[in-house]
């Protein structure tokens, strides 16, 4: 707080007493709520968090074809053992059960391929992409037989840059020497050095596999070309709240490989209308070593002005924030992917009730640690699920006019530890049919500033409601979705959203400030001439109706997105 310094817990009272006055003063009376500040304001203009890489463009990985079966018939005797040649990744005990069923008994040359088709198998259903066991060339003396198993073992790697790729060969060895030269080549290691490759912005990675130099080797052959040096997309939405702009209009702006490291510069604007807001951020990323790490670094900035209910107050104020972070795949593959992070972050929330002469300046600091799973499967139909679970440690530092009206009533101020999560569900029920299952939320360790809070209300929330509508401490927001593909272009959605909290972790008093938000409606996703895709959802809510905002009955929420 800026205001002149006064000695008394009086002072500061009569000063709560003034902010409080005037809010009541300025908001109808059907609303008693306080206005938003700073760092609701920046919860609702922050993009949301940097998508993980998925497998929709991952390049596809080579394969060998298969040997053409022997014909049947021809010369026969009895099988009495095998012996095995060239396998170091299994013991001759652990192939031999393979061949064990057909021990004693009567076979011809396409059996033995048969059972040398099998002993391959094992070795891909271990994951040795080209491992293969074959019949040579042989004598057969007294029904003894030889198989030689040729493991595929890596070879070299040749890569072949375009001078237009914004990336540098130093980059992309980095990646391959991941690979196990000299040792049988596993798919799940080629699988996940593709996909590393395909992760850098900008490239278009193919592979081919060609004998080695040595016997039984492979060459990974890698031709790298550009995509584009830049990505462009322009979105309007409905998605802000009245009292700072509820309509939106912003730019997302990538370079990729700026300095031709694997890197990419991102820029971010929103502005809202009449002029009462204004989001800026700048991100930096780059490769940290060969596995898939990156480092990121990130500045932003919003101001504000409050209108509507809240124009009396004259209210207006900044927001800054600081990131720094590290992500890494634990796991990377087509099937499933775990990607750790850490990051460290500092807000800087400045905000201004000039009709009243009060200002207060808070500093958050934090440190999260998180995980993120996805993964596709069969189950039930086939489908994708996804996961995260993050830890924050933080501490909210108040001026000290500021830190005693907080200690005599929600005292926010000092260290604080919060809890996020999230589970999705979507499953395929029939042809062009699915069901989609969210829950996310957030558990505190005290009273939060509002911050640090999440919303329950609004289009990524309980759609029946108004963006940042019950804010709270500790929440959750679960959603069940029935979608229909129309036609290729076009899916539509039934769904009913529920969001259940505590404004405060600790209430004062023993008050009850428990909420529940609920609500019901129809969706549509519409992707217009490939790059620009309209999302809307039309609510009705079925419980009370909410504070921060006119109720309306329905709600409808629109983003129009399009890609250049």
């Amino acid at each position: 707080m800026k205001t002149a310094r006064s000695s008394g817990s009086n002072v500061y009272g009569l000063r709560a007493c003034l902010v409080v006055g005037a809010v009541l003063a300025a908001t109808p009376p059907s609303g008693a709520q306080m206005p938003p500040g700073a760092g609701d304001v920046l919860r609702e203009a922050s993009p949301p968090e940097r998508v993980l890489p998925g497998t929709e463009q991952a390049p596809l990985l080579p394969e060998r074809a298969a040997p053409a079966p022997a014909a049947a018939g021809g010369p026969s005797f009895v099988l009495r053992s095998v012996r095995f040649s060239g396998n170091t990744a299994f013991a001759d005990a652990q192939l031999q059960a393979e061949v064990a069923p057909w021990l004693g008994k009567e076979v011809t040359f396409a059996d033995l391929q048969a059972i040398a088709a099998q002993v391959s198998a094992r070795y891909r259903d271990a994951g040795f992409l080209l491992a293969e066991a074959i019949v040579p060339v042989q004598a057969i003396d007294d029904g003894r037989v030889e198989l030689s198993v040729i493991e595929g073992r890596m070879g070299a790697v040749r890569a072949t840059v375009d001078p237009v790729a914004p990336v540098r060969e130093a980059v992309i060895r980095g990646i391959t020497a991941g690979l196990p030269g000299g040792e049988p080549l596993r798919g799940a290691d080629l699988e996940r050095t593709m996909l590393l490759l395909s992760d850098l912005p900008g490239l278009r990675p193919e592979a081919a596999l060609e004998p080695g130099l040595e016997p039984g080797s492979v060459d990974l052959v890698l031709d790298v070309a550009p995509r584009r040096r830049w990505d462009l997309m322009v979105d309007v939405d409905n998605h802000g709240s009245r009292s700072t702009s509820e309509y939106r209009a912003g730019l997302l702006g990538r370079i990729n490989g700026p300095l031709r490291l694997g890197d990419n510069l991102d820029v971010r604007l929103q502005f809202g209308t009449g002029g009462r807001l204004a989001y800026g951020r700048v991100g930096y990323e780059l490769p940290v070593g060969g596995q898939g790490t990156r480092f990121g670094v990130s500045v932003a900035r919003v101001e504000y002005e409050l209108g509507q209910d809240f124009a009396a107050l004259d209210a207006s104020g900044e927001a800054d924030l600081v990131e720094v972070g590290l992500t890494h795949p634990f796991v990377r593959s087509r099937a499933r992917n775990l990607f750790g992070r850490l990051g460290w972050q500092e807000k800087r929330l400045d905000d201004r009730l000039d009709a009243v002469g009060f200002s207060e300046d808070k500093k958050l600091r934090s440190f999260h640690a998180g995980l993120n799973y996805e993964q596709r499967d069969d189950w039930l139909g086939g489908g994708y699920m996804s996961a995260e679970l993050t830890l924050y440690r933080g501490r909210l530092r108040l001026d000290p006019d500021a830190l005693a009206l907080d200690q005599a009533g929600r005292r926010s101020a000092g260290n604080f530890t919060r809890w996020t999560y999230g589970l999705s569900r979507l499953n395929a029920l029939m042809d062009k049919t699915s069901l989609y299952f969210a829950i996310s939320g957030q558990f505190a360790s005290r009273n939060l500033d509002s911050a640090e809070k999440v919303a329950l209300g609004g289009p990524r929330a309980v759609r029946a409601y108004a963006p940042s509508e019950a804010t709270v401490d500790v929440g959750h927001v679960a959603t069940l979705e029935l979608r229909r593909a129309l036609t290729p272009e076009l899916s539509v959605q039934l769904f009913h959203d529920w969001g259940w909290g505590r404004t405060d972790r600790h209430a004062s008093g023993g008050t009850d400030n428990s909420v529940s938000l609920r609500g019901a409606g129809i969706g549509a996703f519409w992707s217009l001439a490939g790059d620009t895709v309209l999302r809307t959802s039309l609510a009705w809510r079925t419980s009370a109706r909410g504070e921060v905002d006119r109720d309306r009955v329905p709600r409808l929420y629109v983003q129009l997105t399009h890609a250049f």
